[in-house]
């Protein structure tokens, strides 16, 4: 006989032993079953098969050694196979303590918590094994219970076609796969074991026992240091338990072992238990080796906890007491009573031969189980108190038929969409709290055999976890007809606010609160993020919720880096949408509240009630770490949050708040969650198939928040919750699609900065690019000059520039000019050459202007009006030799040493009369046309060199304005204000006409209105204060122009809306913006309605790409705060 060498793939052991955790931060539970079903191909006796799948399964769950917990089915009892298994454990051992227990009379001790259950059901063979090896079906049934709450459970039925194995297993702790490919190992290793050694079948079956000690695979234990104390001991056997890790040594790190935050949780309520001792989380995580955390327990005081026990409130639960979370949501009730932002919804759709009585009636059986759904809350001599109505309490039901229409409803209700309405309608209806009972529901009938159930609980009875016990009971109630069968519960929800009051005593909830109060301050009142409104002074509360799916190979890869970094898929997901939150909200330090279940004592695993706590988890997104460093700042701030997670909300925001503003939600506005196991489908019984459908009450809570629903084999949901006071869904469902893709990208390279990882999807990404802006055919070679020169040419008679009474057509003007240039040109102007121009708002300027432009020169305006260091200061920079200008402000400037040429005074030429420089003219789009300078408010004024390529880029091909001879553009900027280059290169680049405004005009709105009507302006460009100046005194002032645009500052809302309410405003109004960088326009936007905020930019104008980036200059996604790149022909030289 050859020796078997039992060895599993690695890891199988870690799939099925190390359970997920128990519950995540803020997650629900399901309690739910589900099943996968296989038949064995391996032709197992009879009268092993109980004895042998135990063994395996031992083996299996024990891989990596450990304490096992598996339970055999016999009449009447579960009995537990309890042993120490060590990789050097023998398979027969396993085999044989296996069939002791089989064996053992009726009688044993129940196996109470047990992982795994096994049970066979079918004929019993012949033999002693085999009589106690088969359970009649009757038997098993009442066995059903107690294997329900086991974690696995192997039922084995035999027939015609040989062994089926059907795994029922708790869909909150294992996916799908991981259960099938359990199956398969155990399939295979029993096929081996049938095939290869009879000895060992021997040793199952009542005769003959023949030894056998297989090798099993397993890792050196060289490092291994044995526990050296009691305490040692006991404390490995916990982390064995906990961890599925083993043996576990004296200098053995516990996270090195896969522990994170929710296991060591556990720990200290094992602790607690064995012990007597207290320990915060970040005690743990201060003494993570074993020997440490001894000392540490060693040392700790002892608490009684006998009297600190959770049990039955003597008397009975009718003293009146309520929880914090009661106290709670009885406050924000009293706060903003009449709402349903408290209720929590589900609605179920039903497929099959329904008894609507029988499932009404199995609705009224568990609002009588649980005390909780009829406990009412009332206000007694200032306080809030409890009080429960008694079982029987009818609850509000609603009943509709698809063949009659409800009430108030004038079509029947015949389709899934109608039903759903119906159930919204319903869970949106507010409760009085101090009415019972707090769950109302109803059952719609949309066609034949398909019905939608529906139910609101509100959340002072109710939390994720309670429905999930709803439902199970629910079930549970209608497959018996309609009524409940379990035993009772041991304790009321009444019992449990007793305890926590008590636990929770003022001088404990005082250090709690200064705990919170120093871990959040510095904390600012309000994160602001990018929103499509203004927040009103008093919200609505009103939302809707955008649900978006993660594809299962990403949440594979999610929970995989949780493992491989010893966190929780919390971590992972909390760090995702911090990151992203302070992407949007361009903040390093963020904090968002999330729920923590509350259900610290083991005993309240059953109960329903509102357990769950808001705690604000804060973390650091400073410094460019990695993801895998975020991480660890993660699972640190969110370890020592959850030590002090059970210090209600209520009291931390009465500390650390203040005076509660009534516009935004205390000290965060926004909140994540995490729920793994959530029920989606399972069978009623008799043919109706139940299936969760999505149903919202039309409200939010917070500003913004995003729950990740893990299911299983099927991926992950994630359900985005938005207040639609500030939020399009637009919006929502771009911040989800950014978490998934941030998500992504962080798992691909944890080890990177997250500044180098983009949030963008692909379809952002293109669509950003689209948007930044596109070329399009200009003259970029030409200079600007010699575009009017061939107009002068082509329209010589035309009026170029109104200047009061003056009317100077394009001939005069080139005269003028070229006149100008000929003195220049004598001068020593040549090309290149940067020549001063000081001159007030006229025709004159703009005979300068063009010019210098003529003579091969670029102008540098100087306003006499700015003080005379400033000038000096810019005539210096530039070097400027020559200064053109009026002849009284030349005298006035501190020009020593620099020739003047009056405007006034240059000779006039006819138009095509040639100029020195202009013959053989070598000039293109990249000489300079002018230099003009920035503000100087942040320092020294810098100059920006403008080419000619800048001003046809602004004036030439664009869409934002039209441009042609007919039009008539206004003239109000300074001249060292650039958006005269549009004023003036904008008309004569095309032939048509610009009309002076002086000061004094520009300055009375009545005398500004009378000069744009009686010269029949249609384009204007004005700084927005002093459009808001003008319109203020008279309203229609810019009513005859065709193509408004302001810009500077930002827009005042209030104005823009009056103006375009009106109907007296311009026909087509613009806000405009561009830097002096980028020759004067960049980007446009036309307003038809008053933006909720202060208004977009707009798109990039024509030839300008415009890119909005972060510090690593990397896009950012729309509405994220960032740096805006421009880019193109109109950018200036340095």
């Amino acid at each position: 006989m050859s020796t078997l060498e039992y060895r599993t793939e690695a890891g199988c052991g870690r799939e099925i032993a190390t359970l997920a955790p128990d519950l995540e931060p803020g997650a629900g539970i399901s309690f739910g079953r589900a099943e996968l079903s296989r038949e064995l191909t391996a032709p197992v006796p009879p009268a092993a098969a109980s004895v042998l799948v135990a063994a395996v399964l031992a083996l299996l769950a024990t891989h990596d050694a450990g304490s096992v917990r598996i339970a055999v089915a016999r009449p009447g009892a579960l009995v537990p196979l309890r042993c120490e298994v060590s990789p050097r454990t023998p398979l027969a051992d396993l085999v044989r303590r296996a069939r002791e227990i089989v064996l053992a009379p009726v009688g044993s001790a129940p196996a109470g918590a047990a992982d795994v259950a096994v049970a066979v059901l079918g004929p019993a063979a012949d033999g002693d094994a085999g009589a106690a090896d088969g359970l009649a079906p009757q038997e098993l049934e009442r066995l059903a219970h107690e294997l329900n709450w086991c974690d696995l459970t192997f039922v084995l039925s035999y027939g015609d076609d040989g062994w089926r194995v059907t795994c029922g297993y708790d869909e909150d702790l294992y996916y799908a796969t991981t259960v099938a490919a359990q199956l398969e190992r155990l399939d295979a290793i029993l096929a081996r074991i049938v095939a290869d050694d009879a000895a060992l079948l021997r040793d199952v079956l009542p005769t003959g026992i023949a030894p056998l000690a297989p090798t099993v695979a397993t890792a050196s234990q060289d490092a291994y240091i044995a526990p050296r104390s009691a305490t040692e001991a006991a404390l490995a056997r916990i982390w064995e338990q906990v961890l599925d890790a083993g043996p576990v040594g004296a200098d053995d790190d516990f996270f090195a072992l896969g522990g994170h935050s929710i296991l060591a949780v556990k720990v200290l309520g094992r602790l607690r238990e064995l012990f007597g001792v207290a320990l915060h989380i970040d005690q743990l995580f201060a003494h993570r080796t074993l020997g440490s955390l001894a000392e540490l327990v060693d040392a700790a005081p002892r608490i009684d906890l006998a009297a600190h026990g959770l049990g039955p409130v003597p008397g009975g639960s009718d003293a009146g007491a309520v929880s914090f979370s009661q106290e709670r949501m009885w406050f924000l009730d009293q706060w903003r009573p009449g709402s349903a932002l408290y209720n929590v919804p589900v609605a179920v759709r039903l497929t099959g031969p329904v008894d609507p009585a029988a499932l009404h009636r199995s609705v009224q059986a568990v609002v009588d189980r649980h005390a909780a759904l009829r406990t009412a809350l009332v206000a007694v001599d200032g306080a809030v108190r409890a009080i429960d109505a008694p079982p029987g309490t009818a609850v509000p039901w609603t009943a509709v038929s698809w063949t009659t229409a409800p009430s108030g409803i004038a079509e029947p209700v015949d389709t899934l969409g109608a039903a759903l309405e119906i159930a919204r309608a319903g869970v949106a209806e507010a409760f009085d709290l101090s009415a019972a009972p707090l769950l109302r529901g109803g059952l719609v009938g949309y066609a034949e055999q398909e019905w939608l159930l529906w139910l609101s609980i509100h959340h002072a009875a109710c939390d994720g976890w309670s429905l999930e016990i709803v439902l199970e009971e629910l079930t549970e109630a209608y497959r018996a007809g309609g009524t409940l069968d379990l035993p009772p519960l041991a304790l009321r929800y009444a019992d449990f606010a007793a305890w926590q009051r008590d636990m929770l005593s003022p001088e404990a909830l005082s250090e709690g609160v200064q705990w919170w109060r120093e871990e959040l301050v510095g904390l600012p009142p309000v994160l602001e993020l990018p929103t499509d409104r203004r927040r009103p002074e008093v919200p609505s509360f009103d939302g809707r919720t955008a649900c978006l799916k993660v594809e299962p190979e990403l949440a594979d890869a999610a929970r995989g880096l949780a493992r491989s970094r010893s966190v929780t898929e919390f971590d992972v997901f909390a760090a995702v949408f911090s990151l992203l939150i302070g992407r949007w909200s361009g903040r390093s330090d963020v904090v968002v509240g999330t729920p923590w279940a509350g259900r610290s004592a083991p005993q309240t695993a059953r109960l329903v009630g509102c357990f769950v706590n808001t705690f604000p988890l804060r973390t650091d997104l400073s410094g460019a770490p990695s993801f895998d460093a975020l991480l660890e700042r993660v699972r640190r701030s969110s370890a020592r949050a959850q030590a002090h997670a059970h210090i209600p909300f209520e009291a931390i925001v009465d500390a650390l708040a203040g005076e509660r503003e009534s516009a935004w939600s205390p000290l965060t506005q926004v909140a994540f969650g995490y729920q793994r196991g959530t029920r989606a489908r399972w069978s009623l019984g008799d043919g109706v198939d139940a299936r969760v459908e999505a149903v919202d009450t039309g409200t939010a809570k917070f500003d913004l928040t995003l729950v990740v629903v893990d299911l299983g084999s099927d991926g992950m949901r994630i359900e985005v919750e938005y207040a639609t006071d500030l939020f399009d869904d637009a919006t929502a469902d771009r911040f989800g699609r950014q978490w998934i893709a941030l998500l992504e990208g962080l798992i691909a390279r944890p080890d990177v900065p997250v500044t180098q990882l983009s949030s963008l999807t692909a379809d952002e990404r293109r669509s950003l690019v689209e948007w930044a802006g596109a070329p399009s055919p200009f003259p970029a070679h030409a200079t600007v000059d010699a575009l009017v020169a061939r107009t002068a040419l082509a329209r010589p008679d035309a009026v170029a520039v109104v200047d009061g009474e003056t009317r100077v057509t394009y001939a005069q003007l080139l005269a003028r000019a070229d006149g100008l240039a000929s003195r220049l040109h004598a001068l020593g102007v040549r090309r290149g050459a940067l020549v001063g121009l000081c001159c007030r708002r006229s025709a004159d300027l703009v005979v300068g202007m063009l010019g210098i432009l003529r003579a091969g020169g670029a102008y540098v305006p100087l306003d006499p009006d700015h003080p005379a260091d400033r000038l000096a200061f810019m005539v210096a920079d530039t070097g400027v030799r020559v200064v053109v200008g009026h002849a009284e402000l030349l005298r006035g400037l501190p020009l020593d040493a620099i020739t003047t040429v009056a405007v006034e005074d240059a000779p006039g030429h006819g138009p095509g009369e040639p100029v020195g420089p202009i013959e053989g003219d070598q000039r293109t789009g990249e000489d300079a046309a002018y230099v003009v300078y920035t503000s100087g408010s942040t320092g020294k004024p810098k100059g920006v060199v403008v080419p000619h390529r800048g001003i046809t880029r602004l004036v030439c091909g664009v869409d934002y304005v039209d441009l042609g001879a007919d039009r008539v553009i206004a003239q109000m900027s300074n001249a060292c204000f650039d958006a005269i280059t549009f004023e003036v290169w904008g008309a004569l680049a095309h032939g048509g006409r610009i009309v002076i405004v002086p000061s004094a005009t520009l300055l009375s709105a009545p005398r500004l209105a009378a000069l744009l009507r009686l010269e029949r302006v249609d384009t204007v460009f004005i700084t927005t204060a002093l459009f808001n100046a003008t319109v203020a005194e008279v309203p229609d002032a810019f009513a005859t122009v065709e193509q408004f645009y302001f810009g500077g500052e930002a827009l005042d809302r209030g104005r823009v809306g009056s103006v375009l309410d009106s109907g007296v405003g311009p026909a087509r109004l613009h806000n405009i913006y561009g830097p002096t960088e980028v020759t004067t326009f960049a980007a446009c936007t036309p307003l038809t309605q008053a933006p909720a905020t202060t208004g977009p930019i707009g798109r990039p104008t024509t030839n300008t790409w415009a890119y909005v980036v972060d510090g690593e200059g990397a896009l950012v996604p729309v509405g994220v705060p960032g740096e805006l790149w421009l880019g193109g022909p109109g950018v200036a030289w340095g």
